[in-house]
């Protein structure tokens, strides 16, 4: 993963903590090249730990 990669998906798992309040259940995401539910799950994953779930979701049609 790239550095500015890290750094975005650093900086939407953050986004999603403050905006929840640091109250963080699951985290849903489209599937495409897997680099947001990979980046984002990892960073909540090390705050959470497996409290928190981590779903994809593959697109009907999807060529996932």
């Amino acid at each position: 993963m790239t550095t500015s990669g890290t750094i975005t998906f650093n900086l939407t798992a953050l986004e999603i903590i403050e905006q929840t309040a640091g109250s963080v259940a699951a985290f849903v995401s489209g599937v495409g090249t897997g680099g947001t539910i990979t980046g984002v799950g990892r960073v909540l994953r090390s705050r959470f730990g497996k409290s928190v779930l981590i779903v994809g979701v593959e697109p009907s049609g999807s060529a996932v």
